[in-house]
């Protein structure tokens, strides 16, 4: 490969950004999740009781920690059915951010790809992720983005934060749409 050009260097380090902006931003999703259910729970201690519940939280996967929060949300917070509604969309919306950071983290990508006259382009963030299925074998999951949608899943997950902050807070922020 030829030696790459400025536009290209920006061009792949603005994907190689988001890329990690996208996992950072699903780090904070999950934290809050965590955070949530002791807040939630309304344990009472002091800092030591907070690490012990950080502690025990920690090796939780994410849609383990999904469940988690939203069950003792939908357990601790008196709901009107409408909030209900809210809130099981919301842990549908955190599942599909699981889902794709899964894909993100267990595919294989490519940040590079090559043009009609030969050249290089890294313009693209090609993520390959194939999955083995037992009734239907092999499913490919594998996605095309670009640095500016990489950016726009995040602003997503930063959204979802927000929501799910709101929600902590007993539901009567979040706009019913």
């Amino acid at each position: 490969m030829t030696e790459m050009t400025e536009e290209q260097k920006r061009d792949q380090d603005a994907l190689y950004r988001a890329i990690g902006r996208y996992m950072v931003s699903f780090s904070w999703l999950v934290g809050t999740m965590e955070r949530g259910i002791i807040s939630i729970s309304g344990i009472p201690g002091g800092q030591e009781t907070l690490r012990a519940w950080h502690l025990g939280l920690a090796g939780i996967e994410a849609n383990r920690m999904r469940e988690l929060f939203f069950g003792v949300a939908g357990t601790a917070l008196e709901m009107t059915e409408e909030e209900r509604r809210i809130h099981s969309r919301l842990s549908k919306a955190v599942v599909a951010v699981i889902e794709r950071r899964n894909s993100f983290a267990h595919g294989e990508w490519y940040v590079v790809r090559s043009t009609d006259d030969g050249g290089f382009a890294f313009d693209e963030a090609h993520v390959s992720h194939i999955k083995t299925h037992y009734l239907t074998g092999f499913v490919d999951k594998s996605e095309v983005y670009t640095a500016e949608q990489l950016e726009a899943l995040c602003e997503e997950i930063d959204e979802l934060i927000v929501l799910l902050k709101e929600m902590m807070l007993g539901c009567r922020a979040i706009p019913v749409t």
